[in-house]
């Protein structure tokens, strides 16, 4: 794959999540890769983004910053929304929130075969008190 194919991917992925199209937004990735150093499965994803949406239903996910080197692809994002329920355990506040987060992506075969992310919950956190 060229840069271009990458990205190219990499925004219809973002925007598919954005309109809740989970189950096409995991075909970004291969059946089974690895996430932060453990086995992950697309299932698992989109169980993942189901849950973000049922907290967040207004999520939104805007690419800030994306730099790609050989088979990497490095992304800043910022995400968006009010949550409606406790975000992964942190009790909210009714109130916009925006998390940055940043991911490195590697590809083999067209696919994402390894995601390691940091997210920002420093904002969570500090509104939940």
């Amino acid at each position: 794959m060229d840069r271009a194919d990458i990205e190219a991917r990499f925004r219809a992925y973002i925007d598919n999540i954005n309109a809740a199209r989970f189950d096409a937004a995991v075909g970004f990735y291969h059946e089974t890769f690895d996430y932060d150093d453990q086995p992950f499965s697309r299932a698992q994803m989109r169980d993942l983004f189901a849950a973000v949406q049922a907290m967040v239903p207004d999520s939104h996910v805007e690419i800030r910053q994306l730099i790609i080197d050989g088979d990497h692809l490095s992304v800043r994002l910022r995400r968006t929304g009010t949550a409606v329920m406790p975000f992964f355990g942190i009790p909210t506040n009714g109130q916009p929130a925006a998390l940055a987060e940043h991911t490195v992506y590697r590809f083999r075969d067209g696919r994402v075969d390894a995601v390691w992310a940091v997210i920002d919950l420093a904002p969570l956190l500090a509104a939940a008190g």
